[in-house]
């Protein structure tokens, strides 16, 4: 990175440290001059705060040697970026000879500059990386009902890909969707886009789920590849009641009472209670979209041929380069546009 720019003349630069050394405390004017330049007053590589922290290495150790191995570098580069500083500045910072190293009175006066310019780029370095950490902070809410198996792998991948952002995640309601992302409480939520119907929040669509018949491994239909909605007629079937379904369960619901088949219901309850009811009884079957399906080695889960799709994505405002864009991506390379099972 260079430093001065031919457009800024020398006397500027010379005003703004002058206002310094004066106590006016102008040292921003001094500093925006040094790093927004491109190109040296004298036409040369321009000055860097490496040559001012070299130049303040060399000041404090009074000997090229051990300020070389301070620095990890050549003594000759040393010597090197004292005399390019010099000539930038005009005149000479050290008096320097075979056996003794001492500032100049003109480097005397600019030390105690050179080194609250380095501290104050430091200072200030470290003030944006820690805001820069703190604008990357990605809070991520998913719904109670919703086990994240879908979407495990695309945060383990996305928390690796991404070390500098940390990402939150944890439930969210159903109807606190719309307040919460615009309240700014989430940046995003993982849900379905039925649910945001009427809201006017943005849907992202990752991919498209379905329903699947979950029951015990040793119900008489865990074998099938696929099941029917007249194979289900025989079994108790675990939904939820009436007035808490879901559109995609309404929808299935009023197919089956349209069918003309007696089909026993009974509550489903929360994903909790019906993996419990599914692990103690082989007759019943708890019909859900993919997303709610329990992981248990004693359950089968069976897909439904009933021509409902349901599709499962990000709700939220995310722009071009934001963290949740990138969110999305992963989710998408990670994610069949199509049923996940």
């Amino acid at each position: 990175m260079s430093y001065f720019r031919s457009s800024c003349p020398l006397p500027d630069i010379c005003l703004a440290f002058t206002w310094f050394l004066t106590g006016k405390r102008f040292l921003i004017c001094f500093i925006y001059i040094l790093l927004m330049s491109s190109t040296s007053v004298s036409g040369g590589k321009g000055m860097k705060i490496n040559d001012l922290f070299i130049m303040v290495t060399v000041a404090e150790e009074m000997n090229f040697a051990r300020a070389s191995k301070r620095l990890y570098v050549s003594q000759s580069a040393v010597t090197q970026h004292i005399r390019k500083i010099e000539t930038e500045l005009g005149f000479p910072l050290f008096i320097r000879d075979t056996h003794h190293v001492a500032l100049t009175g003109q480097g005397e006066l600019f030390l105690p500059a050179a080194r609250k310019i380095v501290s104050l780029y430091n200072e200030t370095l470290a003030l944006c990386r820690a805001e820069k950490a703190q604008s990357t902070v990605l809070k991520a809410g998913y719904l109670g009902q919703v086990h994240l198996h879908a979407f495990k792998e695309v945060i383990s991948q996305y928390a690796s890909s991404h070390p500098d952002c940390q990402l939150s995640i944890s439930r969210v309601a159903p109807s606190e969707i719309a307040a919460s992302l615009t309240s700014g409480t989430y940046d995003l939520i993982i849900c379905s886009k039925e649910l945001l119907e009427g809201t006017g929040i943005l849907f992202h669509e990752v991919y498209t789920d379905h329903h699947y018949c979950v029951m015990n491994r040793t119900h008489p239909l865990a074998q099938k590849k696929r099941l029917q909605i007249s194979d289900l007629s025989p079994y108790r079937l675990l939904m939820p009641d009436k007035g808490s379904l879901f559109p995609h369960m309404q929808q299935l619901r009023r197919m089956l009472e349209a069918s003309g088949l007696p089909y026993q219901y009974g509550s489903g309850g929360n994903v909790d209670t019906v993996t419990l009811k599914l692990l103690s009884t082989r007759n019943e079957i708890a019909v859900m979209p993919g997303f709610t399906v329990p992981v248990h080695p004693d359950l089968a889960a069976i897909p439904l041929d009933d021509g409902i799709s349901i599709p499962v994505g990000l709700a939220g405002i995310l722009p071009e380069g934001s963290a949740g864009s990138a969110f999305l991506k992963t989710a998408r390379n990670l994610l069949s546009t199509s049923s996940l099972r």
